[in-house]
């Protein structure tokens, strides 16, 4: 790669002889790999394949998808990127593979690893077995040891995005004799991305998140690797951090000005000035470890970070991959900061990662900033507002998040299909009545002998098989109507706390605290049904079993309503059963005699809500969250209309 300079080493960083194709799917580098994967999430690829059945699939499958390797003509599935703000206020890309190609890649990484790693020089720490940070400080305290008390550091902008393919391909063909490796590396390196609904083909730099990115980034910085060494400089890298040490300032300056050179213009990258120069070397930190002289030797400490504030006005869901969802309970202004929203009041100021966010709800007094609702339409983050009772009030949709034209004519074909409609209506019913009754029996353990669970549990029993007898949408939803008087008597009989009893189910507003935590609950449900159904591109105006009428939505509904059952009547009963929650402290009442959550209400409200969402389900051999499960029917749902297939394949959650 270098032309201009001879590099001289002690150690010889050539690779004589690397790995074949049948090396790469020997058996033991096979048992290797998926002893690795069986110990990561159970989740599924963009393949299609669930990480729990990678096993059975590649021995179904190995035999073709080497045939097409073999050839040469090897195409990974698509990669799906999502920026991840990182706690230093740093953003990064976190990718998305495909099962198999987790697989693969994880071969070509144990391999890789196995024969490269000899081949990086002594001051090289990342990314590499017995290696690491505390390594590569015991290094900067050797070389501040030495008296040498100027730093040249060198930082690297965006250094895997910004990597050479061709050079790295070229690296790459002087050491690997296999051609087929040669043309499955470079199938990854060029592999196709989706990023921020765009699809593109890798052109420039390592995909970050491929198992193979970090050991070939130490390989296309490993010629530079040498070229410190010949010079004969106190040196040391850490991925893209490097750190020479001198003896003075001016040689420090000259030491800066020939190493950033050569990174330019024989590695084609750039440097982050912000983090580079020359620096007083004590003084530095490094890696993440203060330095200090004490009575003549050199010890080093990790640094005391002063941890974020959090605003409690904010109550955060889960955050994880699947479902981020913020609710603002107090009054303040929502405004943009750089890549983050800014909340702020006259008491706090919070700052919120904008990537770090699917959706806002928002049950108080707040101002929005135009430029911040640009920002939510850019980042497809519906924002939705509630009044006191928790009832939604507005919503903003990005457009981007609007159901296209082709898959909104669906919907409607099946509306407008009386037999269509009537079929998964039912469906729907069948799962809402279905856990209904669970939700007696899960109580019925507890209470056995209760004569009115027992009439409950066989009155759900006889509505169950009288959905089948329905031969319209209405008479399904008079039967609903039906169940649900009969069921709500369930309250009084689980219900240990004075202050809350069920007489009637009272809405817009509630009369009572039971019916208002109910109506919040709902609620809290159907903003988070509706996230799921606009992520998914479907029209919640078109609904299947609640009629698309002057409602503003009604999909929502019919998502949301067998789930009820088992996450809102349970958050309800185990708040007030764990006197969690109470009629005197936690509610409010207008003149008008209605009843609504006060601020610490909803707050305790909401977090036990989340609580319940991420809680886990085992569903066929995996496990899975309650939004997870929502998320699954809708995307069920979909997936039916698109392929015009048998309807009766709709199969709504039910709890056992």
């Amino acid at each position: 790669m270098m032309s201009d300079y001879q590099v001289v080493s002690s150690k010889d960083c050539l690779v004589s002889e690397m790995f074949s194709l049948e090396e790469l799917f020997s058996k033991r580098n096979q048992r290797e790999a998926l002893l690795h994967l069986s110990g990561k999430p159970n989740k599924v690829g963009s393949d299609g394949v669930l990480l729990s059945e990678l096993a059975d699939y590649w021995s179904m499958n190995s035999e073709s998808i080497r045939k097409v390797i073999e050839q040469g003509k090897y195409r990974p599935s698509l990669i799906y990127q999502t920026d991840f703000i990182k706690k230093s206020g740093g953003k990064r890309k976190i990718s998305s593979f495909g099962t198999v190609d987790r697989f693969i890649l994880r071969l070509l990484e144990q391999k890789l690893n196995r024969y490269l790693n000899d081949s990086f020089l002594e001051h090289c720490f990342a990314y590499q077995e017995n290696k690491g940070v505390l390594a590569a400080v015991s290094c900067v305290q050797q070389f501040l040891s030495k008296n040498l008390h100027h730093l040249v550091e060198i930082d690297l902008h965006h250094y895997f995005d910004q990597i050479n393919l061709e050079k790295l391909q070229e690296q790459l063909g002087g050491i690997l004799e296999d051609r087929r490796v040669l043309d499955l590396l470079t199938a990854y390196m060029y592999a196709s991305v989706s990023y921020q609904g765009q699809v593109h083909e890798n052109t420039i730099g390592l995909i970050q998140g491929s198992a193979i990115s970090p050991v070939l980034s130490n390989l296309y910085l490993r010629d530079f690797d040498q070229f410190l060494e010949s010079k004969g400089w106190n040196w040391l890298r850490y991925a893209d951090n490097i750190y020479i040490y001198c003896k003075s300032k001016s040689e420090a300056q000259d030491i800066y000005k020939e190493a950033t050179e050569v990174l330019v213009r024989d590695f084609d990258l750039e440097i982050n000035q912000k983090k580079s120069g020359v620096f007083a070397s004590m003084n530095r930190r490094v890696l993440g470890y203060d330095f200090l002289l004490r009575e003549g030797e050199v010890i080093c400490q990790k640094h005391q970070y002063t941890p974020l504030s959090y605003y409690s006005g904010w109550h955060p869901s889960q955050l994880n991959f699947v479902n981020r969802q913020y609710h603002i309970v107090e009054g303040g202004i929502l405004n943009q900061k750089d890549y983050s929203l800014l909340f702020e009041n006259e008491e706090h100021r919070y700052h919120l990662p904008i990537e770090a966010v699917e959706q806002i709800d928002i049950y108080s007094d707040v101002i929005i900033a135009p430029r911040t609702l640009k920002l939510l339409a850019q980042k497809r983050i519906p924002l939705v507002v509630h009044n006191d009772f928790g009832n939604i009030q507005a919503y903003f949709i990005p457009e981007t998040m609007k159901s296209p034209a082709p898959l909104l004519l669906k919907q409607c074909q099946v509306y407008l299909d009386e037999e269509k409609r009537l079929l998964l209506s039912r469906q729907f019913e069948l799962s809402h009545f279905h856990n209904l009754r669970a939700n007696c029996r899960y109580y019925l353990k507890r209470y056995k002998s209760n004569k009115l669970l027992l009439e409950i549990e066989k009155d759900l029993t006889m509505a169950i098989k009288e959905v089948h007898r329905k031969k319209s949408v209405d008479d399904l939803m008079l039967l609903e109507a039906r169940v649900k008087q009969i069921y709500y008597p369930i309250f009084n009989e689980i219900l240990n706390q004075s202050g809350f009893s069920f007489v009637k189910r009272t809405k817009r507003p509630p009369r009572d605290p039971l019916n208002a935590l109910i109506s919040f609950c709902n609620t809290i449900l159907y903003s988070r049904v509706l996230r799921l159904i606009w992520q998914a591109r479907l029209e919640p105006k078109i609904g299947v079993l609640h009629a698309s009428n002057n409602r503003p939505y009604s999909l929502h509904l019919d998502f949301a309503d067998y789930m009820k059952p088992v996450i809102v009547d349970r958050v309800i009963l185990s708040l007030i059963n764990k006197h969690q929650i109470n009629a005197t402290d936690h509610f409010e009442e207008r003149e008008d005699g209605s009843i609504y959550l006060n601020r610490e209400g909803k707050y305790i409200v909401l977090r036990s809500f989340e609580e319940k969402l991420q809680t886990r389900l085992v569903m066929g051999g995996s496990t899975y969250t309650y939004a997870q499960l929502i998320q699954h029917d809708i995307r069920q749902f979909k997936r039916i209309l698109q392929q015009d297939g048998d309807l009766k394949r709709f199969k709504p959650y039910k709890y056992y």
